[in-house]
């Protein structure tokens, strides 16, 4: 039971994010230079991005009843040479996963988001230390002359059906 309310609250912000994501128009949320245009649903908000590298373009945390849940990281990195949406997501995959202990991929598809490519994969991870199991779902797409990744997590067993 659990599970199925995590899977339930990470599908709804699956389709939270698909709904209100709006590549290559005016959003109030964020837009990274001129490729790039998101907006993020209510109880989204945005927190300050501390310690990370250049590629990290936003980070926003998903509050119910006022205790943070969920997470938003937003990337975006240099396109080399003519990748494909697939070809760009495998090499951030192989880039990222050194990164990620007890990573087990969950799931990997190609959809439509905004009329962009999308790669949507789902995942689990245990960061260092252990003992906390997280669910993550990327959507990575391309474009103008980068790579961006939507990264959305959550603690697995934060939710419980009552």
């Amino acid at each position: 039971m659990k599970f199925r309310a995590l899977w339930i609250l990470v599908s709804t912000l699956a389709v939270a994010f698909s709904a209100f994501a709006q590549i290559g128009t005016p959003g109030p949320a964020g837009q990274i230079g001129d490729d790039i245009t998101y907006t993020m649903p209510q109880g989204w908000i945005a927190q300050p991005v501390q310690g990370a590298g250049p590629e990290m373009k936003a980070h926003y945390a998903f509050f119910y009843q006022g205790t943070p849940c969920g997470e938003m990281s937003l990337y975006c990195g240099p396109l080399t040479g003519s990748s494909s949406i697939e070809q760009a997501f495998q090499d951030g995959l192989a880039n990222i996963r050194p990164a990620l202990p007890y990573y087990q991929a969950r799931g990997t598809q190609k959809i439509t988001i905004g009329g962009m490519p999308t790669m949507v994969h789902e995942f689990s991870y245990t960061p260092a230390g252990g003992g906390i199991l997280f669910i993550a779902r990327t959507y990575t797409m391309i474009a103008g002359s980068g790579i961006y990744t939507f990264w959305f997590q959550t603690v697995q067993n934060y939710f419980r059906i009552k």
